[in-house]
Order: C-alpha cells, then sequence, then structure tokens
C-alpha cells in the first residue's frame, strides 16, 4: 500500500520559526510488517528518545508478533528570514541539526517485553545563523525500556533508564574532540494495577 499525504496547513511556532512550511510524505507498507516512510515526519522511539522531534528524512519499520525494529535518518529544518537589521541576509531552509535513531524491542515470553533505543543529534556551525549565542551541540542518548505483566490484565509495569551526554563547543573547532561532556540520567517506573470497580496507579 503507497500513501502521499500533504500538510498544508499555516505553521509557525517554535520548532519550525517557518509560516511557509508544507509537509510533504510518502510512506509503503506490505503484509508482513514493513513500512517505509520518506518525507516530513516525526517519530517517537521510546519515552525519551526523539519523542515528538519533527525531521526530514526517512524512516524503516519491520514490526512483527516478538520483535519490532525501527531504524531513521534525516535532518531538522529551520527557515531563516530576512533579518531587518542586515539587508543581505539570506532566507530560505537549512538543515543545522542531523538526526539518526534506532530502536529494537523483543518479546522474551507473553507477559515480558524489552527494547533499546539509541539517538543521536549532530548540529553544524550553521545553527549561528539561527542564533549567534546557540553553540554546537552533539547530544547522544540511550535508553533501555521494559513492560513486565505481573499479573495479566490486572497488574501490569512499565520501566525506562536513559543515559544521555552532551558535547558542546564554544571555541568552533571540531566537535567531535571537544573535551567539555555534560552527562545525565533518567528514570522511569509506572506500577497500574485493575482490579474490578477500583484502580491503582504508582
Amino acid at each position: 500500500q503507497h500513501t502521499v499525504s500533504l500538510d498544508a496547513r499555516y505553521y509557525e511556532d517554535a520548532y519550525t520559526d517557518d509560516p511557509r512550511l508544507r509537509r510533504l510524505t510518502y510512506s509503503a507498507t506490505n503484509s508482513t510488517g514493513m513500512r517505509f516512510i520518506a518525507g516530513d515526519t516525526s517519530t517517537a522511539l521510546s519515552r525519551y528518545v526523539l519523542r515528538g522531534m519533527y525531521y526530514r528524512g526517512v524512516n524503516f519499520y519491520s514490526i512483527t508478533d516478538k520483535n519490532e525494529f525501527k531504524i531513521l535518518l534525516g535532518a531538522a529544518p529551520f527557515y531563516l528570514t530576512k533579518r531587518k537589521a542586515d539587508p543581505d541576509s539570506k532566507t530560505g531552509y537549512i538543515y543545522p541539526r542531523k538526526i539518526f535513531g534506532v530502536r529494537d524491542s523483543y518479546k522474551v515470553f507473553d507477559d515480558y517485553k524489552i527494547g533499546v533505543s539509541y539517538m543521536e543529534l549532530n548540529d553544524s556551525q550553521r545553527v549561528r545563523s539561527i542564533d549567534q549565542n546557540f553553540d554546537p551541540k552533539l547530544n547522544r542518548v540511550i535508553s533501555i525500556d521494559q513492560h513486565i505483566n505481573v499479573v495479566p490484565e490486572k497488574w501490569k509495569i512499565d520501566t525506562e533508564t536513559a543515559y544521555s551526554t552532551s558535547d558542546e563547543d564554544k571555541t568552533d573547532t571540531d566537535i567531535l574532540v571537544n573535551k567539555k561532556t555534560f552527562k545525565d540520567f533518567a528514570n522511569y517506573f509506572s506500577s497500574e494495577i485493575h482490579i474490578p470497580r477500583f484502580q491503582l496507579i504508582n
């Protein structure tokens, strides 16, 4: 099955800063659970990885009863508008942030599923075309998530642990050799118990 969609609504928000943006997407699916997407899209790999980020690029999904695999590659668009203070400033799209993401999850048992997600956001020096105060960054996040049916249809647990690093270039040198790295952890835990006429979530 092949689908082409065009979103011609007016956009002007903090993510795109582009009132002229038009989103064009092509997707192809087959009966074996494979899907290919190209164009303007957004993909959430997990709670902490690429959640709601809009970009232009390609996606590939392969989903079966036991396994879900996703991989994507793209770039975040930004529309430069002419600045009043600089009559020679250029307008048009730039793609200052490259995006890569991959996820693989596996159903080990009927009541236990585990997944691993990874993303990389790599800025070029062109982010300073948006704002001179912006410094290029190389952000990486890896996470492990689990879904457990402790008591099927009555008690389930969801967890995710993520580790992130961010290299920030303040010197206009190669960001990959910059030694200044910020690190962080994030953890998510949810437990839901369902019994007739009563529900406990913590």
